[in-house]
């Protein structure tokens, strides 16, 4: 569990990977404080059986360019803003179940001017909004 009044994860301009070490584990991240963020990255992936519990009552739980979300995955993102941010391309793996609230939207897409962006929603994924 991370609970701070800044970033839970910030990793801006790098890819990372939230890979689960048991079948029961749980990532939490609470920002309590600011309109930081829970999750900020360039990339984030996770891998396939992860469970996410991200908050952010006064910034984004979750904002990516990239979101990759693997097969059986659950992810819960609680912001302020938006649920999830994503600003360029969006892969909902295989009977995951995605839950994304926010003051504002619960799940924010976006292609850059420059790009097409493009959102995946695989067989089995559930994604609330």
């Amino acid at each position: 569990m991370l609970t701070n009044d800044d970033y839970g994860i910030f990793a801006n301009s790098v890819e990372v990977t939230l890979t689960p070490g048991s079948a029961d584990a749980l990532l939490r991240i609470d920002n309590l404080a600011n309109d930081d963020g829970g999750i900020i990255v360039d990339c984030l992936n996770l891998a396939e059986g992860a469970k996410v519990d991200a908050k952010s009552p006064e910034g984004n739980a979750v904002e990516a360019s990239d979101l990759h979300v693997g097969a059986d995955v659950v992810l819960n993102a609680n912001g302020g803003w938006q649920g999830i941010d994503v600003m360029e391309s969006a892969v909902i793996g295989r009977n995951a179940r995605v839950n994304a609230h926010g003051s504002f939207n619960g799940l924010w897409f976006y292609g850059l001017s420059y790009q097409r962006g493009y959102m995946i929603v695989e067989e089995g994924a559930e994604v609330k909004l």
